[in-house]
């Protein structure tokens, strides 16, 4: 199921880019069963936006490229794209425009990620 060997983490990508396509806030994976897992969307305009957090951004790059394992670049533009932060491609590097500072996104020779700098944070 698309090219991954767990079919559990297929159903958790396949959620996460139903929530990124239909705009949904979030999503809720929950088991309904031995080996069952069902997922939610909320649909709720009353859910807030959320915003992205710079304080979580390294962790969410580094997550989401484990999830998604096949490019993480891709992961890091798609990020970026997703919350309407400017961002450009310096060599093996993405920097982005975040209030207060730029992110520095560093991949080695693979295409992996080898560091995320954060402007400091007051």
């Amino acid at each position: 199921m698309c090219g991954f060997a767990e079919t559990r983490r297929a159903a958790e990508v396949l959620a996460f880019a139903g929530m990124v396509v239909t705009g949904a806030p979030g999503y809720i994976g929950q088991s309904a069963g031995p080996t069952t897992r069902v997922y939610f969307l909320p649909e709720d305009a009353q859910v807030p936006r959320v915003r992205l957090d710079p304080v979580a951004l390294p962790r969410m790059l580094m997550t989401g490229a484990a999830l998604i394992g096949h490019s993480a670049r891709r992961v890091v533009t798609g990020c970026f794209e997703h919350y309407t932060v400017p961002w450009r491609e310096e060599g093996r590097q993405i920097r982005a425009d975040l209030s207060g500072g730029t992110a520095e996104i560093d991949f080695d020779a693979a295409g992996r990620i080898t560091s995320v700098r954060m402007p400091a944070l007051h």
